[in-house]
């Protein structure tokens, strides 16, 4: 279970930390208080505003691919980072409170359910570093590396819908799209000419067939999900013991900490069908993480105002390091946005559009 895996969300969207250490009752009163917290310190004049204390980064085992969003750009090691994470503003509040005030806002959410658990996304891989092109004919043509001196991203929208008890789900992804951020990028992406930088069709695909989520690398149903605990110890304890089954698995064995786990793993089930008491332990077990820091507001790429946490790594002592950020709305606890950005390699990111229950196949929110 690789984050170049997980971030192909057209194919799967389900796929970590030390033990909390909250007590529940004190953590439900904390959680409760810093929501007011949150808020106040959200509005309060920058002047007022202490500069917060920032917890330890985590040197553990993300592992990012370039543009695996898309899965079509042709990198080379050592190429220049195509892009740096989106800049957020600077808060006052630090990464546990914001994460217990979430908890708080994903309790209150109704809960509900439907036929099918309806996911619409777009995923976009930054084009960076290199590109392969051919030099020569017949016997002496020869592949080549060649810099690339402008910035281009693939972006490949899709639709999901799965379907309870391993029904007949659908899959929709495509067409590819080019983008570019200023017209000076187009301009050079022209005068190097206009090379094919997608490597699939231009079409729409679409896949049919009982499809089902998943936690780490097993399939789980609805109803497992459904059952999944909304007490913050609880929840920890059964991650803790998938994550031990995964570090076992003889054909696909997650070589990460517990904290890479939990924080792919939380990344996947905010973005399925769990129940708002689950989404709400979910964040408890996330506050009482190492490794995990604040960002501050943002906004993600539909222009969604959100709060960013992130999770940095340096597996090789810090030549490629990577972060991975979650884009979560303060107001509802909803994922906007999750993203991966690695020196050397460019930024994958996926944007969740809408995501909630429908009561048909092809219906849409």
């Amino acid at each position: 279970m690789t984050t170049g895996e997980k971030m192909k969300d057209a194919d799967t969207i389900f796929r970590e930390l030390k033990p909390a250490a909250l007590d529940e009752l004190a953590g439900d009163a904390h959680a409760r208080r810093r929501d007011g917290d949150l808020a106040r310190a959200m509005h309060a004049p920058a002047a007022r505003r202490r500069r917060a204390r920032r917890p330890v980064l985590l040197v553990a085992g993300v592992a990012a691919a370039a543009c695996a969003a898309a899965g079509t750009v042709v990198l080379a090691n050592g190429g220049e980072p195509a892009s740096r994470p989106p800049a957020a503003g600077r808060e006052a509040v630090d990464a546990r409170t914001f994460l217990l005030a979430s908890a708080t806002a994903a309790a209150k959410a109704p809960a509900a359910t439907g036929r099918y658990w309806y996911n619409r996304q777009r995923t976009s891989g930054e084009v960076g570093g290199y590109r392969t092109v051919v030099v020569g004919k017949g016997p002496d043509a020869r592949k080549v590396k060649k810099k690339i001196s402008y910035r281009a991203s693939i972006e490949t929208p899709g639709e999901m819908w799965l379907a309870r008890d391993q029904g007949k789900g659908r899959k929709i992804s495509g067409p590819e799209k080019l983008v570019f951020p200023t017209a000076g990028d187009e301009a050079g992406w022209r005068k190097d000419g206009s090379p094919r930088l997608v490597s699939g069709s231009n079409e729409k695909r679409i896949w049919e067939g009982p499809s089902r989520p998943s936690i780490g690398n097993d399939e789980v149903s609805f109803k497992e999900l459904a059952a999944l605990p909304t007490d913050a110890g609880r929840l920890q304890a059964v991650l803790r013991d998938r994550y031990a089954r995964d570090l076992k698995d003889s054909e696909n064995p997650f070589t990460g900490t517990f904290t890479v786990y939990l924080w792919e793993t939380a990344r996947d089930l905010l973005a399925g069908p769990i129940t708002p008491g689950t989404k709400s332990a979910l964040f408890k077990v996330l506050a009482g993480q190492p490794g995990i820091r604040m960002a501050g507001r943002t906004t993600d790429r539909l222009g969604r105002p959100g709060m960013a946490v992130t999770v940095k790594e340096a597996p090789d002592g810090g030549a490629n390091a990577t972060e991975s950020r979650l884009v979560i709305s303060a107001k509802t606890a909803d994922l906007l946005e999750f993203g991966v950005w690695e020196s050397g390699y460019g930024a994958g990111v996926t944007t969740y559009e809408k995501m909630g229950w429908v009561g048909a196949l092809g219906a849409r929110l």
